[in-house]
């Protein structure tokens, strides 16, 4: 007798929902008015890092708070809008979408 065949479930998918998610995200500071722009693997511990000072990048400008990020299944993804995000064509998407928050 044949064992009944498994169907592909969500959890099982290759290369879809095992896979680390990457994102890129966009800080504002409060106090500086600035921005500060990176992807992290692990978003909720990279955004703990800059709420405890943790960051050189980040630690004399804060507080922060995140107003934008995107999430990729791709590293090289997530870099490349990191690198856009970074270049004049994403200083003006930022700015434009800054001014809704």
């Amino acid at each position: 007798m044949r064992r009944p065949r498994k169907s592909l479930s969500a959890t099982r998918l290759p290369g879809i929902y095992n896979e680390k998610m990457f994102c890129v995200y966009v800080l504002h500071s409060i106090a500086g008015r600035g921005l500060y722009i990176g992807y992290s693997a692990n978003l909720k511990n990279r955004l703990s890092e800059h709420k405890r000072g943790a960051s050189r990048a980040t630690r004399y400008r804060g507080p922060w708070k995140m107003i934008y990020y995107e999430a990729y299944f791709n590293r090289q993804d997530a870099e490349g809008r990191e690198r856009y995000l970074k270049s004049g064509g994403g200083r003006r998407f930022l700015s434009a979408a800054q001014a809704l928050f």
